[in-house]
């Protein structure tokens, strides 16, 4: 399983929390790390979860962190994350991103109501997600909410807007333009060529 944090501006400095998942009699007791296109400042765990602070980073580039855990029971798991190096920490909402995917469907002159703006949401999770995990990682936040801020170039929020759109189209069976679905997929291209290969899994020894 793939794990991605969430994204940071190259100018910041972040914490970002992963919670290491081990067996029920277990704990994690020592964390290592080594990272590529990053800095980590520090690295400590509090309980079963591994707390980074993570510095610097080349905008436009998908840094990843080699996390080493040591448990109690004397295993060691190996997991590498994964976080996209944006230019800015300016980024859009998911309403604001809904809102534009429902306009490109239903048109300026109709209101979508609630229903429509929750599936909306559900499919641009499910959309997301499935991003993540072939490739196309762009740090967004899970669960997602209507407030939920997506922090990743400007290029990456069309590409996301564009193919929302084609998404709800396809759940309500609306027609699309061919310029809509070649603008959504010429996006998705470039946020995987952008992005890293294939995650390795987690390993035990």
């Amino acid at each position: 399983m793939a794990v991605s944090l969430e994204a940071k501006a190259a100018t910041e400095v972040v914490e970002r929390r992963w919670l290491v998942p081990v067996d029920d009699n277990d704990g994690a007791s020592a964390v290592a790390t080594s990272a590529s296109g990053i800095t980590v400042d520090s690295a400590a765990l509090e309980g079963d979860e591994v707390v980074l602070v993570l510095s610097a980073g080349t905008a436009g580039t998908t840094a990843s962190i080699t996390v080493t855990v040591t448990t109690s029971q004397s295993r060691t798991l190996v997991e590498t994350l994964y976080i996209p190096v944006i230019v800015t920490t300016a980024g859009e909402t998911v309403e604001s991103i809904v809102e534009f995917a429902l306009r490109k469907v239903f048109g300026n002159g109709e209101d979508p109501d609630a229903d429509a703006s929750a599936d909306a949401v559900e499919r641009l999770q499910d959309m997301l997600e499935h991003w993540r995990v072939t490739g196309a990682d762009i740090g967004a936040p899970y669960p997602l909410t209507t407030a939920t801020v997506l922090r990743c170039p400007h290029g990456d929020i069309m590409a996301v807007k564009n193919s929302l759109a084609v998404e709800v189209a396809d759940l309500y069976g609306r027609p699309i333009t061919p310029g809509l679905a070649l603008n959504a997929r010429r996006g998705l291209q470039a946020i995987k060529q952008r992005n890293v290969g294939e995650p390795e899994a987690v390993e035990y020894f």
